[in-house]
């Protein structure tokens, strides 16, 4: 089959999209143009790009792989809290879960107020000051982060995001409780893959 030939100031270039000869970008190809397309779209959509100011110095989870996959997750678009650290000013902060509301229906951490991610309105936190000590999880950090972010941009001022979330503060053997307040040992890991990443032996996995 016989190959065709574009024209373009400076000259002919073959399979090219009108780009002039001598150019870097030239595509060589629809096809080379489709998949570089693609992949920006894949980058615009995932929000890749430098992480933000609050990237811990030091681990704040107990295993190392799991803080390599948040390393790579989280975008620290909000300062981080640890577990240790939370149940230390527990009595004084404000703790929202953003997770499913299935999530929240089969433990949670004891006094956290649920908000949802995919269903979070502004006018589910109209009620806190804005100057109140707020701190965030959900399974890992991924989707407490972006809520924090939310929140800083409605002008909450004191906002914090649990580094490991809720995953973490079962792997410490930190206690979670059913809707009667009652401590259970089971937890809604999100789906097969994120369960990897709850280690206590004690802990019930569900999703």
């Amino acid at each position: 089959m016989p190959r065709r030939r574009h024209e373009a100031s400076g000259g002919y270039v073959d399979h090219a999209l009108n780009q002039p000869v001598g150019r870097a970008a030239v595509f060589e190809t629809w096809n080379e143009r489709l998949r570089l397309l693609a992949a920006a779209a894949v980058v615009a959509l995932s929000g890749c790009g430098p992480p933000g100011p609050y990237v811990p110095e030091q681990s704040m989870v107990q295993d190392p792989e799991f803080d390599r996959e948040l390393r790579g997750l989280l975008r620290f678009t909000v300062p981080v809290i640890s577990v240790d650290q939370l149940r230390a000013v527990r009595e004084d902060v404000v703790l929202l879960d953003t997770r499913s509301r299935a999530e929240f229906d089969v433990s949670r951490i004891a006094g956290a107020r649920f908000v949802g991610y995919d269903e979070f309105e502004p006018e589910a936190v109209r009620d806190i000051p804005r100057d109140a000590a707020i701190v965030l999880y959900c399974s890992v950090g991924h989707r407490s982060e972006e809520i924090g972010r939310r929140l800083k941009d409605l002008g909450y001022r004191d906002v914090h995001n649990l580094y490991g979330s809720i995953f973490e503060w079962v792997n410490r053997g930190y206690p979670v409780v059913d809707s009667e307040g009652n401590r259970v040992d089971k937890l809604h890991t999100y789906d097969a893959q994120w369960s990897q990443w709850v280690t206590h032996e004690a802990i019930a996995k569900t999703w």
